[in-house]
């Protein structure tokens, strides 16, 4: 098959008309016909009859081809209130960014410098804070510091405002220059001094003098040796604390705690590790605390008479129940423990818990409705015991009783006290 295409120009009124004609011919073994076969597409008649209808289109899309005032306005008036709605949130949420990788950064330098001192076994041993910060500084940018009575030179502003239950209080900075101004001991840390980093973050620190190196695993634990606050906004406002929030929302705060902090001069607070849901009595957020802090460096062992072990219990246990006070919580009764444990291992409804000296069962139900995941992620990477102290007390001298969290049973008596026991604070 062998096809032709020819193309004729027609012009009319300085207007050019084209004229496609198709021939096709075609062939058989003989070559002997031939078939001519020519198609026009539009005669120059048809094409200028739809001039007029070509140019009514033509207006008629230049006449509708911008907007009215009004429909402008409207649309204007529509971009402006979803800005006015969406933006508050966008700057909101793009200055949390920019604060948490603030404060994450600030983390992460200073441990940086302690795990510099950690390899090179110099995080230990000093009998000052000042004889620390001069180690440190080795390792980690510091512009000058500051001790004793001049401490508030180091620091940007003179007081902290402090928002209570009671509205906004101040904390002088002045008054920031001893252990117990932090809820800390004098026997244990050393007084605290102030210094300024390179890049202008304010620190108020204190030496732990009993840090040591985790024999477990060869690592130090850096929160047990310093502790103290600093602000991250450095001198901008507000410099202002929160004194009840969690730790997943603390970044809403400019001063941030360092180690074992849990005052700010008269004021007792607490950064949370997270929220009870649903919230058991009145209380609304958990802490764990670790069992270190009540031991303060004694064991008891199985040579100590049964007296002996049995006081030393005992003080832990008043001191678990001091510190939690001290950080504006409470420890927990067995019943308000029991629901921490429902929450954590996800039970509900009835359940039963082993009283493990009585050797029979107790019936508890769970009043949460399911598994709180942040809660029961926190519990899973505690390192500490699992057995965790109620306020409740079973007899008098014998401290409290608790609820392990592991073997899901009840000590109605703390035994002996070679059984060191954790804590979980709640705040309202």
């Amino acid at each position: 098959m062998k096809e032709n295409t020819k193309t004729f120009t027609f012009t009319k009124g300085g207007k050019w008309v084209g004229v496609n004609v198709l021939e096709t011919r075609k062939s058989n073994d003989n070559a002997t016909n031939h078939s001519l076969r020519k198609r026009i597409a539009f005669t120059l008649a048809e094409v200028n009859s739809l001039a007029p209808l070509r140019e009514r289109v033509r207006e008629r899309g230049l006449k509708h081809a911008a907007f009215t005032l009004a429909e402008v306005l409207i649309v204007l008036g529509v971009v402006g209130v979803v800005a006015a709605l969406t933006l508050p949130t966008l700057i909101s949420n793009i200055g949390s960014k920019i604060k948490v990788n603030r404060i994450k950064n600030i983390n992460a330098k200073l441990v940086q410098g302690t795990d510099k001192l950690m390899i090179l076994g110099q995080i230990n041993g000093y009998e000052t804070t000042e004889d620390f910060v001069k180690a440190l500084s080795e390792h980690y940018k510091i512009s000058s510091w500051c001790k004793g009575d001049k401490i508030v030179e180091c620091w940007p502003y003179d007081k902290i405002k402090v928002d209570t239950e009671n509205g906004e209080e101040f904390v002088e900075i002045k008054d920031l220059n001893t252990p117990e101004a932090f809820g800390l001991k004098s026997n244990k840390y050393a007084e605290p001094i102030s210094f300024v980093t390179a890049d202008g973050v304010p620190y108020v620190i204190m030496y732990n003098k009993q840090c040591a190196i985790d024999e477990g695993d060869g690592r130090a634990n850096s929160s047990a040796c310093i502790a103290g606050i600093y602000d991250w906004n450095g001198a901008k406002t507000p410099n202002k604390f929160l004194t009840n929030q969690s730790e997943k929302e603390n970044f809403n705060t400019d001063i941030q705690f360092l180690g074992r902090t849990s005052k700010l001069g008269d004021y007792g607070v607490y950064l949370a590790d997270g929220l009870l849901k649903p919230a058991i009595g009145e209380y609304k957020a958990y802490k764990f605390v670790g069992i270190d802090y009540f031991s303060e460096g004694i064991t008891c062992s199985i040579e100590h008479n049964n007296y002996a072990c049995e006081q030393l219990t005992y003080n832990r246990w008043l001191t678990a129940i001091d510190y939690c006070k001290s950080i504006g919580m409470e420890l927990p009764d067995l019943d308000s423990l029991l629901q921490v444990y429902c929450q954590t291992k996800g039970r509900t409804g009835n359940i039963k818990i082993l009283d493990y000296f009585q050797q029979s069962y107790i019936n508890f139900t769970c009043n949460n409705t399911e598994k709180n995941d942040y809660l029961s992620e926190l519990y899973n990477q505690y390192q500490s015991s699992k057995t965790f102290w109620s306020s409740t007390p079973y007899i008098p001298s014998h401290g409290g009783k608790t609820v392990d969290f592991e073997n899901n049973f009840l000590r109605t008596y703390p035994s002996n006290g070679l059984i060191s026991y954790s804590v979980i604070c709640l705040g309202k």
